[in-house]
């Protein structure tokens, strides 16, 4: 995927690297990094599949996978979920499959709380082989 915009302070390390460094505009982005963001920051990024994803200021995320699919250690992500290209989110230890068509969802984190809100349109949520609309 690649880091389509970013603002005030984004870093982006890879899991086995020991520093961070300056995540900017135009930088790619791929499994097993981190992204974090810190106070009145935030950071755009588009997935190789082309949802768009939206990382809050005070976060964290770790990308599983630059086709489609995330980790959120803590914080608050938006994402565009478009053309039934799902997106495959993990938090807590939990794997959930987000799908839906022009669907803008909110995804939170904060301590061991986890919520998936719709903002817009419908999705359809799989956990587990479980599958909610």
């Amino acid at each position: 995927g690649i880091m389509e915009s970013t603002q005030a302070v984004v870093k982006i390390k890879s899991v086995s690297a020991l520093d961070w460094r300056d995540a900017y505009a135009g930088r790619s982005f791929g499994e097993q990094q981190l992204i974090y963001t810190d106070e009145d920051s935030f950071a755009e990024l588009k997935f190789t599949q082309g949802t768009k994803v939206t990382i809050s200021e005070n976060s964290l995320v770790k990308i599983a996978s630059a086709h489609q699919g995330m980790n959120v250690e803590r914080g608050l992500i938006r994402a565009k979920i478009e053309g039934g290209r799902p997106l495959v989110v993990e938090m807590n230890g939990e794997e959930v499959i987000l799908t839906g068509s022009n669907a803008d969802v909110q995804i939170s984190l904060q301590g061991k709380v986890g919520e998936i809100g719709v903002l817009q349109g419908k999705i359809s949520v799989e956990k587990e082989g479980q599958v909610a609309t």
